[in-house]
């Protein structure tokens, strides 16, 4: 009987373990994947999600447009997009070179805060 309640401890025990390793995995893991398309495809998924936090972080109403220029990098957990944002402000084009760092918290999701 005892080694029965230890086996079912340790099958109930194992998808949890398998679960909290694969959360703290690091962003290469994700990259790994992709075969090198990795840092567009994160660009272009998280891209709207990064205008809204810019337009919300500098208090910015019009419209937040964005360029194709721009570089991911990864260390650990931790991805950086970097990137050039314009917006109008009193009828002037304003250009600002933005980095974003994101923190993994799953597969190809992040939390993200303007740097």
């Amino acid at each position: 009987m005892k080694y029965l309640k230890m086996l079912i401890l340790l099958i109930a025990l194992i998808p949890f373990l398998c679960i909290t390793i694969y959360r703290f995995l690091p962003v290469s893991y994700d990259a790994g994947a992709c075969s090198g398309g990795f840092d567009t495809y994160i660009y272009n998924k998280n891209i709207d999600e990064l205008t809204e936090l810019y337009s919300e972080n500098n208090n910015i109403l019009s419209k937040v447009s964005y360029g194709d220029d721009f570089t991911v990098s990864y260390q650990g957990r931790n991805i950086y997009i970097t990137t050039s944002l314009s917006h109008n402000e009193d009828e002037n084009i304003i250009n600002e070179d933005v980095c974003f760092k994101g923190k993994r918290i799953w597969t190809e999701k992040y939390i993200w805060k303007q740097l």
